[in-house]
């Protein structure tokens, strides 16, 4: 049997009531069991949208939050936390959506020290604001707020994931699956990681405190972050091994260089090699130092952690890369996340395992990138394409192929018309050419390119790459001459050689 409905007035956790020119009516009921229902019987004025709350109708303070107030759409919060994350406490709750489903979430509270200033609500409210705005499926999504609490800041509330962080869900799948498949699963969600941290530099976002702790992992296996942006504006309240500005292991070095250094999206490509060491080898940055005092001394001597011996070399490469020392030499978070997924397709390939489309797709538009700039492919990128070409034939033709044929001056050619460019100066050889050469190779049998090169142009390539290798300049010509005279190319590298 249903209780009857209760009509109150909205009041504001700081006590300000609605504005009698602009007064809302909320009409709720208490729990009750509705045949057929699996959520309580919620009614609301037809007067007003349901949810979230109109935030104009009510006289806020300067630094009041702007995000939307949930607590009264939140329900059966746990009495204590459940776990906690450096400077917060975390509860567990039931949320009914607008849908009317409820769903468990995670109510987030940061601890701090007496009374919380005018400016850390302001920074609060901005990192919650620009949390709020983020719609990403490797970003943790934010609800509202939650105030019934009786602390002075509300809680943050959002999905519950039953997994846990990533380092919790990966312990829990060490007893289920093979070392094989446990590494693959790694790399996926490695992978969502970058794809999340991308979208957020692409934003102007800085995370500013990456780390396994703040990875979670949602109840379908994605890898999400969270926590971005707080832990440097708790700074002022800090409770925990929590630093001032982040968690000190995954802590850049310029950081501490600096007492008025801020974090920047250089600083998260650290931190983010810092949690590719840390997923992969199961060890934190630093394991050989057992005390923070020690890392920070480290820290200030710009020395990067130390290589686990489980860490494979192209794995060590890349957070090498990323830990670099000089901030202006770390890569993109575009380039670690094109990095990883090219890691993977080589893996698959190798293995013929199925691939991910995106894996091949991501190489495709690295390697467009570098022809735009005019720079030949490095070689875990000419490895790639050809992998790509000799093991899975149809479908690299199928990517490779252009929308227009014919179509002049496409990237594969013009990478080709750089490496004969790069082989014919007498300076030192360049390291990338041959492998590139190989890879393009690959590319022209699978996707002849027929026109685009003149006879000259054949004959170069022919007494160029004929120096290093003939049966490799045979084999060139046979690809590029196609649709071309033979006998005429063959005549013009003939008079090249004697140029």
């Amino acid at each position: 049997m249903s209780h009857p409905p209760v009509r109150r007035n909205y009041t504001s956790p700081y006590g300000f009531t609605a504005a009698p020119q602009q007064s809302y009516t909320i009409i709720h009921s208490t729990y009750a069991t509705v045949p057929g229902s699996v959520a309580p019987n919620y009614l609301v004025s037809t007067s007003i949208p349901p949810h979230p709350l109109p935030r104009r109708s009510i006289t806020l303070p300067p630094h009041y939050f702007t995000a939307a107030d949930l607590t009264s759409f939140v329900h059966n919060v746990s009495r204590l936390p459940v776990t906690h994350g450096g400077p917060t406490d975390i509860y567990d709750g039931s949320y009914l959506r607008r849908d009317g489903q409820m769903i468990k979430v995670a109510l987030k509270v940061h601890r701090v020290v007496g009374s919380p200033s005018a400016k850390l609500i302001k920074h609060l409210n901005r990192e919650i604001t620009v949390w709020a705005s983020i719609d990403n499926p490797f970003i943790q999504p934010f609800f509202g707020l939650y105030w019934g609490m009786g602390r002075e800041l509300p809680a943050l509330v959002s999905p519950w994931c039953d997994n846990g962080d990533i380092n919790t869900y990966l312990e829990r799948q060490k007893s289920r699956l093979p070392e094989e498949a446990l590494e693959a699963l790694k790399l996926d969600l490695l992978i969502n990681v970058l794809e999340g941290l991308r979208h957020l530099h692409e934003k102007g976002i800085v995370h500013a405190d990456i780390k396994g702790g703040n990875v979670l992992v949602s109840n379908d296996a994605v890898a999400r972050l969270s926590d971005f942006g707080f832990s440097a504006i708790l700074a002022e309240h800090r409770t925990s091994s929590t630093t001032v500005k982040g968690t000190i292991r995954w802590m850049s070095p310029e950081l501490f260089a600096d007492d008025n250094a801020r974090h920047t999206r250089k600083s998260d490509i650290w931190a983010c090699g810092c949690l590719l060491l840390e997923i992969l080898s199961g060890r934190v940055p630093y394991h050989n130092i057992r005390k923070n005092p020690g890392v920070i001394k480290a820290l200030g001597n710009y020395e990067q952690p130390r290589r686990p011996p489980n860490l494979s070399d192209p794995f060590w490469q890349l957070i090498n890369a990323c830990c670099d020392p000089s901030p202006d030499m770390r890569p993109l978070a575009a380039f670690v996340c094109q990095r990883l997924r090219l890691i993977r397709l080589i893996k698959d390939l190798n293995e013929d395992k199925p691939l991910h489309a995106t894996d091949a797709e991501s190489l495709l538009d690295l390697l467009r990138e570098r022809a735009n700039r005019q720079e030949l492919f490095d070689v875990k990128e000419s490895n790639g394409l050809e992998s790509l070409c000799r093991k899975a034939p149809r479908y690299a033709a199928q990517l490779l192929t252009p929308t227009q044929p014919r179509m002049p001056g496409g990237w594969l050619s013009e990478t080709m018309r750089l490496c004969m460019r790069t082989g014919d100066n007498d300076s030192e050889e360049d390291p990338f050419l041959m492998p590139c050469i190989d890879a393009l190779m690959a590319a022209f049998a699978i996707v002849p390119h027929r026109g685009e090169f003149s006879p000259l142009e054949i004959a170069e390539f022919y007494v160029v790459l004929g120096r290093r290798d003939p049966a490799r300049a045979s084999e060139l010509l046979r690809l590029c001459a196609h649709g071309v005279d033979r006998t005429t190319s063959g005549q013009y590298a003939y008079q090249y050689q004697f140029q």
